[in-house]
């Protein structure tokens, strides 16, 4: 997704958000990249700490909090003592259930620092949209899996705690029904970014399926046949021509 790379004059915050169990580190190759094609003097990187590890099992609103007031300091004590600073370019990248975190976070962001932040790029890799809930499966194998991930899922206490009961679907203020509600808060601030961009894998991903991470009703991809490349592009839309070479197989 190289839209922001456009216009490199420009000043861009990145905010990256780890997923669950997970930790600022996950990022730091993505903030190479990001610094290494922009430039010291036009990109500032947030990668997000608040909800390290073990507390990205206290729920998708909780750690959703913490991350707008980590933003919101941290926008702070960068730019607003900056009174000749342009406009700045807000990309968020979230991975797997940061996706859920940032788009959790995003009406407060704008709220607090809206008017220091231009909404850019709103990018989520094999985030869970639509939960992480199993369905039964053809296969022993698949349904053996399917049960082990809706009990690690199902109990408040288990691998997942209440971000678990969640992203299962079987909790009582429905979170991922708010975010996604049309006229809600969370998705009136999704729709001020002119580029929102989700990233899925269309098979394999064991943990988030192909609909979840691409917040679509079916999977319209086979199964790759043998001596398939190990990674390719299985379809993509809304990016211009001059892009197109990045996603040829």
């Amino acid at each position: 997704c190289n839209h922001f790379f456009e216009r490199p004059a420009e000043m861009f915050f990145f905010v990256f958000v780890h997923g669950i169990h997970a930790g600022a580190g996950d990022f730091i190759a993505y903030e190479e990249e990001v610094v290494k094609r922009l430039g010291k003097e036009n990109v500032v990187c947030l990668r997000s700490s608040a909800n390290s590890w073990l507390k990205t099992r206290d729920g998708i609103f909780s750690c959703g909090r913490r991350l707008a007031d980590e933003v919101a300091a941290f926008v702070d004590y960068q730019f607003a003592s900056n009174s000749k600073l342009p406009s700045v370019r807000l990309v968020m990248v979230g991975h797997s259930m940061g996706g859920l975190i940032a788009r959790a976070a995003l009406p407060s962001i704008m709220e607090r620092a809206g008017k220091l932040l231009q909404p850019c790029s709103f990018l989520t890799i094999c985030t869970p949209h639509l939960g992480c809930r199993r369905p039964r499966s053809s296969t022993w194998k698949q349904n053996l899996w399917n049960k082990a991930v809706n009990f690690a899922l199902n109990h408040n206490n288990a691998c997942l705690g209440r971000s678990g009961i969640e992203l299962a679907l079987i909790d009582d203020e429905q979170v991922l029904h708010q975010l996604s509600a049309p006229d809600g808060p969370y998705m009136r601030a999704l729709r001020q970014f002119p580029h929102v961009t989700f990233v899925a894998s269309p098979h394999y991903d064991h943990l988030v399926p192909f609909c979840s991470a691409a917040a679509l009703p079916s999977n319209p991809h086979p199964v790759p046949a043998k001596g398939c490349p190990k990674l390719f592009v299985a379809r993509h839309t809304g990016f211009s021509e001059r892009y197109h070479s990045i996603f040829a197989p």
